[in-house]
C-alpha cells in the first residue's frame, strides 16, 4: 500500500472526490517480507461511486493500468514508460446502448516529463508565495485511506470515514 497503491488513492480522490468506506485485503502471497505484497481495496464515497485498487509485487511483469468509467464513457491510462512499457490513453465513447464503443488511443512514446512538471509547479508556487496543486492536505488524505485499509484488513471490517 505505502509503495504503490498510496499514488492510486490520489488519482482515485482526483476523479471521484473524497471516499467515506474503505475495505481491503492484504496479503503476503510470495515474498517473505514484513509487509504485504498484495492489496486489494474496495473503496465507496458517500454518494456510492466505488472506486477498486490492486496493487502487486507479484507481477511479474511491470504493470501500471488505470480505468476510469462513466455513464456514456471511459478513459483507460496504460504504462508508466520505461519497464512498464508505452504510456498509452484509450478514450471510450458509447455510440449505443449496447454496441461496441468507439475507441480513441493516443500512445506516448516520448520520455514522461511529468516529475519534472510536477516540481516547476512546486517552484512557481513557492515563487508565487501559494499553495501548490497538490498539497499537504491531499498527502494527509492519501495517508488517511492508506490507514483505513490497513484497518480493515487487519479487523476484517469495511472501515467508516467521517
Amino acid at each position: 500500500m505505502l509503495d504503490q497503491g498510496i499514488h492510486a488513492f490520489d488519482l482515485f480522490r482526483w476523479f471521484l472526490g473524497e471516499f467515506t468506506e474503505v475495505y481491503a485485503v492484504l496479503t503476503r502471497a510470495f515474498w517473505s517480507a514484513e509487509v504485504e505484497d498484495n492489496a486489494f481495496c474496495t473503496l465507496r464515497t458517500a454518494a456510492g461511486h466505488p472506486a477498486q485498487l490492486h496493487a502487486s509485487w507479484t507481477q511479474w511483469k511491470n504493470l501500471f493500468s488505470f480505468e476510469v468509467f462513466g455513464e456514456r464513457g471511459y478513459l483507460l491510462a496504460e504504462g508508466l514508460g520505461g519497464n512498464y512499457g508505452v504510456e498509452r490513453l484509450v478514450a471510450g465513447r458509447r455510440r449505443e446502448e449496447f454496441g461496441a464503443p468507439e475507441e480513441r488511443v493516443t500512445d506516448y512514446p516520448e520520455e514522461d516529463c511529468s516529475w519534472s512538471r510536477e516540481w516547476n509547479e512546486f517552484e512557481a508556487a513557492i515563487r508565487e508565495e501559494r499553495a501548490p496543486l497538490a498539497g499537504g492536505e491531499d498527502g494527509w488524505q492519501a495517508l488517511r485511506l492508506t490507514d483505513a485499509a490497513y484497518t480493515s484488513a487487519r479487523e476484517g471490517r469495511a472501515v467508516r470515514l467521517e
